[in-house]
């Protein structure tokens, strides 16, 4: 693949992705996920390294969710060697066939700021209601608060250490 975080590719080398994946029983599912690649600009050295774990479990009406990332890259421009980690954890739970709730957790400590471009701990909480208005379309409202150990959210011209967003989306598949 060409990388992550780019629409263009930003050099000549190329990345590597592979996952497993297992069930071992019913409503349980378990992957693993290692990315590999130079992904610095105009530089196919310093390779970057992703490891990625994810376990989901199914009961009933309620999906749960968690996250595990560790990531490392070398030598990146003004830092040196990096890395960074997190974890998220997700539930979901159907009301009935047209509406569910979805709650979000998540941690990310970037102690470098190789990833966030500031040394920092970052956490948010998400809630999310959705209405599924008929097999193709799906309707998401979203609020989310975020919190850093360092004031990196823009509030009003001025830096702060938390941010609330509120979001409204659509989703038509077919």
């Amino acid at each position: 693949m060409n990388g992550w975080d780019n629409v263009k590719d930003n050099n000549t080398s190329k990345s590597a992705h592979i996952m497993a994946a297992i069930t071992p029983s019913e409503g349980t599912a378990i992957s693993l996920k290692y990315m590999v690649g130079a992904e610095q600009a105009d530089s196919n050295r310093n390779l970057r390294h992703l490891f990625n774990a994810n376990v989901s479990k199914q009961m009933g009406n309620l999906t749960l969710k968690a996250d595990y990332v560790y990531g490392t890259e070398e030598s990146v421009p003004g830092i040196g060697d990096a890395t960074w980690t997190g974890v998220a954890g997700y539930a979901r739970y159907a009301i009935n066939d047209n509406f569910a709730l979805n709650a979000r957790v998540e941690f990310f400590s970037d102690d470098d700021g190789a990833r966030t471009t500031t040394a920092q701990d970052l956490w948010e909480v998400t809630l999310t209601p959705e209405y599924a208005v008929n097999d193709n379309l799906l309707i998401r409202a979203e609020y989310r608060h975020d919190n850093s150990d360092q004031d990196v959210f823009d509030k009003d011209g001025a830096l702060s250490d938390t941010q609330d967003t509120v979001g409204l989306n659509a989703i038509y598949h077919f």
